[in-house]
């Protein structure tokens, strides 16, 4: 796809889901591909997929930069190595459920406030970390917790207080 056609993706102001496969994409298309996203505000449910499978190793590290994510974001998948958890996560305030894999996130921190976040799902090393720790009064709605081929993750624990109406893990 082009740089214009990727740029133009974001004057689809009523656009409420969107899928978008990364595989091989130039720099210069992944800033494109967030400047449009950040137009997008009507916007409900985001997949980027850096097709980690693919011989090249997927990346989605660019998503680490400033970004302001569609404010009522309801629904997000990322498939791909990000590393450093980005800062934008914490304003996703609307985010009922989010779908993590190969992110090699360092830490879940940010999400912990999240208001409406009801599902994680965290799939082959969307954490990097051998712990995870729920702390007290951390995630407030979740309800369930899906932990799929954790490598590497050893121990989960939950503080008393916290994720308070967890159903299922």
């Amino acid at each position: 796809t082009s740089t214009k056609a990727i740029e133009e993706l974001g004057e689809l102001s009523q656009l409420r889901k969107l899928s978008v496969t990364t595989r091989g994409a130039a720099k210069a298309k992944c800033t494109a591909f967030c400047k449009a996203l950040v137009k997008l505000v009507s916007l409900r449910s985001v997949h980027v997929d850096s097709d980690y499978t693919f011989v090249g190793w997927g990346t989605l590290e660019w998503l680490g930069s400033p970004l302001s994510p569609p404010p009522l974001l309801r629904s997000l998948k990322l498939i791909g190595n990000i590393g450093t958890t980005p800062a934008w996560f914490g304003d996703l305030g609307q985010l009922v459920k989010v779908y993590l894999e190969w992110t090699y996130l360092e830490d879940l921190e940010i999400l912990r406030a999240l208001p409406n976040l009801m599902l994680i799902q965290l799939f082959r090393r969307a954490y990097s970390g051998e712990k995870l720790t729920f702390r007290a009064r951390a995630f407030p709605g979740l309800r369930k917790l899906v932990l799929s081929q954790p490598e590497g993750l050893t121990e989960v624990t939950f503080e008393e207080d916290a994720s308070p109406f967890v159903e299922s893990i």
